[in-house]
């Protein structure tokens, strides 16, 4: 499998910031903005239909989907027997047979196959989403080639090969008499699980992919005015646009006094708000650490089952941003969100047969052990039998627990959780074949 999709994508970004750049914008009042801030405008709404398409790709895509580590798929080599012949006593025209080659790599690329596939298997995924699972290729000699479907249930692959017979033994008479008379020969069949290096490659650069779209959008969106974010059509604007607009807002009412100046104490908290606002970005664009747990879906795609807000050991300026943030937002009680969590988690047990399951996080050691044991209880109370505890990347004893039951929910905390642990965790129980049922967010 190559990366065209992924490639498209890329694509399909550099074509729309050319656009903006070339002057196509849309319908906004040009009167009341810059150029600048016109061009900012238009850039976030380019960088956000990017990022809504990535989001919807990584969602709907089978192979992207996949366990790169343990994928199941179809392998089979088929053989070309020309009838070509060369004859020194006689005209001969070139030998057709890698033209022959050719013709079939063409037929099983070219949504010819997959919308076979989709027509006798009733398949009802998008046809793009099918030619995805299909690579063919060729051999050195130009005289056979190879079919490799990858499909998540490989029950259905004994179906998928009957098609590829038929689709590609239908062809044999059309290529005979357009091309040269030959047969089409199978050589071998094969079901198979391996690890697929090509899919983890495309997996980890779309996701670094996405998550620069996410990062540059919310630098972008930082320094906009709320002129510009109505304009963008945003419903909530951002907390350090917020404060700093507030901020910029409060004027002195009061004459200055030798001693003490409610200007310059104004100016003071102003400057105070713009610095931490600063801080944030620094924080999103370098840190590499976990900005939101929105990310967990965003960036890997992950089920999320809900997130705990720990409002109350937040202290400070953290407090009085995460208030402005969650202003318009229903606030839950701490109970209420671990009762939601532990309904959702439910559901999917209940939906797979499954009787436990195993908690662990990227930075178990850090989390906050009386929370763990009341996600654990809220748990327990929903008939979910719960085994936590340890990292599994860097205790054997937790990754033997993991692999033993089998099926997996992880922790990750806002701040404090790293990407580069995250992948690395989802890699090593993908290694050992552990399913991850989801994510639990603590904020």
């Amino acid at each position: 499998m190559n990366q065209r999709t992924y490639n498209a994508a890329y694509a399909d970004y550099q074509k729309q910031m050319s656009a903006i750049q070339s002057g196509e914008q849309d319908s906004v009042n040009e009167a009341d903005f810059t150029t600048e801030e016109l061009q900012q405008i238009n850039d976030a709404k380019s960088l956000q239909n990017v990022l809504d398409r990535s989001r919807l790709y990584m969602q709907n895509s089978i192979y992207m989907n996949m366990n790169a580590y343990k994928e199941n798929v179809l392998i089979m080599e088929y053989y070309v027997d020309s009838d070509y012949t060369f004859n020194y006593t006689e005209d001969n025209s070139a030998d057709y047979t890698n033209a022959l080659v050719s013709a079939y790599e063409n037929y099983a690329t070219n949504s010819n196959l997959a919308q076979q596939m989709i027509d006798k298997l009733s398949l009802s995924d998008e046809i793009r989403y099918v030619e995805e699972l299909i690579t063919v290729d060729a051999d050195l000699s130009g005289k056979s080639f190879s079919v490799e479907v990858a499909y998540p249930d490989d029950t259905m692959l004994s179906d998928i090969a009957e098609v590829v017979k038929d689709s590609l033994d239908a062809q044999t008479p059309v290529f005979s008499n357009n091309i040269g008379s030959h047969s089409l020969k199978l050589l071998s069949e094969e079901i198979t699980v391996r690890t697929d290096d090509k899919l983890i490659n495309a997996q980890q650069n779309y996701q670094t992919m996405v998550n620069n779209y996410r990062n540059q959008l919310k630098a972008l969106k930082t320094g906009m005015s709320n002129a510009q974010l109505e304009a963008l059509g945003d419903a909530v604007i951002d907390v350090e646009e917020s404060e700093e607009d507030s901020a910029a807002a409060v004027t002195p009412v009061e004459p200055v006094k030798p001693g003490f100046s409610i200007k310059y104490l104004v100016l003071g908290f102003a400057l105070g708000i713009i610095l931490s606002a600063m801080l944030s970005v620094c924080q999103v664009l370098f840190a590499g650490r976990l900005q939101n747990t929105s990310e967990m879906f965003d960036v890997y795609g992950m089920r999320m089952f809900g997130s705990v807000q720990t409002t109350s050991k937040k202290t400070g300026v953290d407090a009085f941003l995460l208030k402005l943030k969650n202003r318009n937002r229903k606030q839950m009680t701490e109970a209420q969100q671990l009762e939601m969590i532990a309904s959702n988690i439910e559901l999917v047990c209940k939906n797979d047969g499954l009787q436990q399951i195993y908690l662990t996080g990227s930075e178990w050691e850090k989390l906050d052990s009386q929370l763990c044991d009341k996600i654990t209880e809220a748990l327990s109370k929903a008939g979910i039998k719960v085994l936590g505890g340890g990292n599994v990347c860097y205790d054997m004893k937790s990754m033997r627990s993991a692999n033993e039951i089998h099926n997996v929910v992880l922790i990750e905390q806002v701040d404090v959780s790293v990407y580069k642990e995250i992948e690395q965790e989802i890699r090593l129980l993908g290694e050992q074949g552990v399913k991850v049922l989801g994510c639990v967010g603590v904020a």
